[in-house]
């Protein structure tokens, strides 16, 4: 959070929402979207540092370090209120779905 926060000169509220919590609004949730994206929450809050060696050996790319990433995600920010995940995460059907109906 530091470095997005040096970045780009704003300070940003961390938010813990604990794992029961997640699991609630993932049975409430009235869409598949909302669904995958609790899911995948809970999923990084139990995996926690993830060791790259085996997969950097198997798929020798260039690793973007956090601070550019930073960089690249603050310079296509959207306006507040809005989300700009899809940067990072990619696109998928729900993604575009959601955006088409949004306008």
């Amino acid at each position: 959070m530091g470095i997005f926060e040096q970045e780009s000169g704003q300070t940003f509220e961390l938010q813990n929402i604990p794992d029961e919590a997640l699991r609630a609004q993932i049975a409430a949730a009235p869409d598949s979207l909302g669904k995958t994206f609790r899911g995948l929450m809970i999923g990084l809050n139990a995996v926690g540092t993830i060791d790259m060696k085996e997969t950097l050996r198997n798929f020798p790319i260039q690793l973007t370090s956090v601070r550019e990433y930073a960089r690249q995600v603050i310079v296509h920010s959207v306006s507040e209120g809005q989300h700009n995940f899809i940067l990072g995460a990619g696109r998928v059907p729900e993604v575009d779905e959601a955006i088409e109906q949004v306008g």
